[in-house]
């Protein structure tokens, strides 16, 4: 009998961890969403709301704000953000009394440039392979494809991004890891993260 009743509560604590594990899941996944459909929808100072506070030390909300509405409705080209697909979240871990949490996720999106005007075929071949091969070496080559008659480009990088919560449950905030933005990572990641993310 006591045997059955230990082997019911390791079930039950088993049942309570996993729920609690699917918990923080659909919160991130939730959140990352809403972060997301604010951007595609051109609701920049609202996705302010899901950037981690640390991040205004370096630009104000108006300047990123400001920052994303130029990047996708530029006159020199037009960037178009499609869709993304979860592809990983890890377990958050704890760290300064904030959790953290890894998650992976493939983006979607277009771009084409505005071309210049009376621009020879010529031209037009060797500007969009210069494009080309700076979205390759940016995103990697398979993730990479051009529609070389309307010159639009398509790609599909993995990135890594942060949940950041101060209760490792709800209420994520998200920062993405890039090596080039080094310095912005070290006001918004612990080095612990650091060490391990651009090193």
């Amino acid at each position: 009998m006591k045997s059955k009743l230990t082997l019911l509560i390791t079930f039950l604590l088993l049942l309570t961890f996993h729920g609690s594990a699917q918990v923080y899941k659909e919160n991130i996944e939730k959140d990352f969403k809403h972060l997301n459909d604010l951007l595609l929808s051109g609701k920049y100072e609202e996705a302010m709301d899901l950037f981690p506070e640390r991040i205004f030390e370096v630009a104000s909300r108006e300047q990123l704000s400001a920052a994303f509405s130029l990047l996708l409705n530029n006159k020199d080209f037009k960037a178009t953000m499609l869709d993304y697909k979860m592809l990983d979240i890890e377990m958050p871990e704890e760290i300064d009394g904030l959790f953290y949490s890894a998650l992976k996720y493939r983006t979607t999106m277009t771009m084409i440039f505005t071309p210049p005007d009376e621009e020879s075929d010529v031209d037009k071949a060797i500007r969009l392979t210069r494009f080309k091969a700076a979205f390759a070496n940016a995103f990697g080559s398979d993730n990479v494809s051009l529609d070389e008659e309307t010159g639009l480009f398509t790609m599909t990088p993995v990135k890594k991004s942060y949940a950041i919560s101060s209760n490792g449950q709800h209420t994520w905030k998200f920062v993405n890891v890039e090596a080039s933005q080094r310095l912005i990572m070290e006001k918004l990641l612990p080095k612990k993260i650091l060490d391990r993310e651009l090193n």
